[in-house]
């Protein structure tokens, strides 16, 4: 999910999103994470119990599709790094507290 598209030099999964959206040209792996980000859209529509539709129309709006672009880059981050935090963040909060002092 991270690096640039071949073809329009734009963030790769900002190029996918909009290839699922509204069929912009976009190089080899875009299409493919494309296809891919189609599948979790799918999942998620069912999981949550709303049509596939309404999920592509609440994408062009402009402040939902950059969240949600965040939201997938962090999902992404943390797996790829295999970063995670099992505890609550309450008890985080105060493990760091008493590192730090």
């Amino acid at each position: 999910m991270t690096g640039e598209c071949r073809k329009d030099g734009a963030p790769r999964i900002e190029s996918a999103l909009k290839h699922f959206l509204h069929g912009d040209e976009c190089c080899f792996e875009c299409r493919l994470l494309s296809s891919i980000l189609g599948l979790i859209v799918k999942r998620g529509a069912d999981a949550f119990g709303v049509k596939e539709e309404d999920i592509r129309e609440q994408m062009h709006d402009q402040y939902w599709f950059r969240g949600l672009i965040s939201v997938l880059r962090g999902i992404g981050f943390s797996v790829l790094t295999g970063h995670s935090y099992p505890e609550p963040p309450s008890r985080l909060y105060g493990t760091l507290q008493s590192a730090a002092t």
